[in-house]
């Protein structure tokens, strides 16, 4: 019995053997993995970046951002919890854990043309806020017409700098492309007789395709949908030359398009002149800044105007950005413009005006002598986006009422002075319809005296003769026929412009305004003098020709 049992205890001991020899192997390699201080800190993991482009980048330098280590999650927090045992700060933390936008380290510059003569301008973007903990670093390039990947958006969720808007203000998701939108870097302005031009500059037109351009190529597309005077063949070069491209990507004439795809067309963009007179800074406040808007300036960017604008010139030449304008001036009407320096501030002073608690006060010059007393034109406008005309609704059906088309509308009008030839009066408009206070002078018998739009002699002639003005607005049938010269703007310059690039492809060069352009930069005598609202007033100067000495 003893000898059978101490047999059955080898046998077992035998048997139990390989399973002991691994689980002391496997401890070894385990114990390996630690040291005297405790658990040595995991390799990092390793994420393959891609290297920039090499570009050959002009004053300021583009440098190339060195590849970096990132750190996964997991080991983030088990460094954080090691650093807070040990009580230990890293060397080149500058401060805490959050950043700001001087943190940023910015290298742009222009950079060399692409294959097809767009230039182009490139911009480098390093967070420096913890310049020893590479998981924080972000960089980014942009440049006119291309994209640029987010290496690691851990820190900021929205970025403005000087020329760039990054990802158009949107958060930053990681992996996903993002658009710049770059508005300095190509305004040059300059001067001649008495007229602002901007250098013409390269610009990227987006559309995104319907469904009813699904199955058309992409020459036919722009030769069916964006009819701007072109022949067909100058589609098929720019598709070649990749001045039309595909969701980011030059495709070939063949191109069939689907819906939804993003359609980029790249031109040499030539905007029309502007007068050039200065826009003047009137106020400036930690949220509001008042200018005096020149006449033929627009606003904001619209139609052919994107830099020759209030907005455009703040920008480039007062560095105020971003500012939103809380009122509309129309293109040649001049005076007070109020500009919030916040979207905040914005919706703020656009409330008070729907809800009727802001007064609105302009000047104008009208001809004919007008009424001493207060004069009030309650009249429905409809404004004609085709004409770019509003009319006034007058009761003229068979019981006195018309088919209402317009909205209403009232101004108030109170004659400051006269000569005996013309009036100037002070406008007060109650609503804020489009062109409203010119029609309903117009409407009155009185139109602004150098309104080509609404000045008609018919309804002048009438309303002295004792027809009444609304009766003289609803027969009168004589078109407008413009009195006064035009202003003549030269298409080219004398001296050579070393920043202005002839581009062969382009139909306008070597113009500095577009072909076609009628050169008519007459402001309206119409100017806004003042807005006022709960607990403020903002004020302009009177225009010189309101004086009628």
């Amino acid at each position: 019995m003893g000898s059978e049992s101490s047999s059955l205890r080898r046998r077992r001991i035998a048997s139990f053997t390989p399973a002991l020899f691994a689980v002391i192997l496997l401890s070894l390699l385990i114990i390996g993995r630690y040291t005297e201080n405790g658990l040595m800190e995991l390799t990092p993991v390793t994420y393959e970046e891609k290297s920039l482009p090499n570009i050959k980048s002009s004053t300021p330098s583009v440098t190339r951002s060195p590849h970096r280590k990132l750190l996964n999650h997991q080991e983030v927090k088990e460094k954080e919890k090691e650093k807070e045992k040990k009580e230990v700060v890293e060397p080149n933390r500058i401060w805490s854990e959050k950043c700001s936008k001087s943190d940023i380290v910015i290298s742009q510059g222009a950079t060399e043309a692409l294959p097809n003569g767009i230039p182009t301008y490139t911009v480098e973007i390093m967070n420096v806020c913890i310049s020893g903990c590479d998981i924080s670093a972000i960089h980014l390039t942009c440049g006119w017409f291309s994209s640029a990947r987010l290496v690691n958006p851990r820190v900021f969720k929205r970025l403005r700098f000087d020329d760039c808007l990054v990802n158009e203000g949107k958060p930053l998701v990681n992996g996903r492309t993002l658009s710049f939108q770059v508005f300095r870097v190509t305004v040059v302005f300059r001067s001649s007789a008495g007229i602002r031009y901007v250098r013409p500059y390269y610009f990227e037109f987006i559309s995104h395709a319907k469904n009813r351009w699904a199955g058309k190529t992409i020459v036919d597309l722009f030769a069916d949908e964006f009819k701007g005077g072109l022949e067909i063949i100058m589609y098929v070069s720019a598709v070649k030359a990749g001045r039309i491209q595909v969701d980011g990507k030059i495709v070939p004439v063949s191109y069939v398009v689907q819906p939804s795809q993003k359609i980029s067309h790249f031109l040499h963009r030539h905007e029309p002149p502007v007068m050039a007179r200065d826009v003047k800074i009137l106020r400036t406040e930690p949220d509001v800044v008042t200018v005096c808007k020149p006449a033929s300036v627009p606003v904001h960017p619209c139609g052919q105007y994107r830099k020759n604008t209030v907005v455009g010139i703040l920008q480039a030449e007062h560095d105020l950005a971003p500012i939103f304008p809380i009122h509309r001036l129309d293109r040649l009407v001049s005076g007070l413009l109020i500009l919030a320096r916040s979207a905040s501030k914005a919706d703020s002073f656009r409330q008070q005006i729907e809800s009727g608690e802001v007064k609105k006060q302009y000047v104008a010059r009208v001809t004919g002598v007008f009424p001493e007393d207060e004069q009030v034109a309650n009249a429905k406008v409809n404004y004609n986006a085709r004409e770019g005309k509003s009319t006034v609704e007058v009761e003229n059906g068979p019981n006195g009422k018309s088919p209402s088309k317009g909205k209403d509308a009232c101004t108030k009008f109170t004659r400051i002075s006269t000569n005996g030839t013309q009036s100037i009066v002070l406008c007060e408009p109650i609503t804020g319809r489009t062109h409203q206070i010119r029609v309903h002078l117009q409407f009155l018998g009185h139109p602004i005296a150098n309104d080509m739009l609404y000045l008609s002699e018919c309804i002048t002639h009438r309303s002295v003769e004792g027809l009444s003005a609304d009766r003289a607005a609803a027969k009168s049938t004589v078109p407008i026929k413009p009195s006064h010269s035009e202003v003549h703007v030269p298409h080219s310059t004398d001296e050579p412009d070393e920043d202005f690039n002839i581009d062969p492809m382009c139909t306008n060069c070597p113009n500095l305004a577009p072909k076609g352009y009628d050169g008519d930069e007459e402001g309206l005598w119409l100017h806004c003098i003042r807005y006022s609202g709960p607990g403020w007033t903002y004020e302009c100067p009177y225009p010189e020709w309101a004086s009628l000495s």
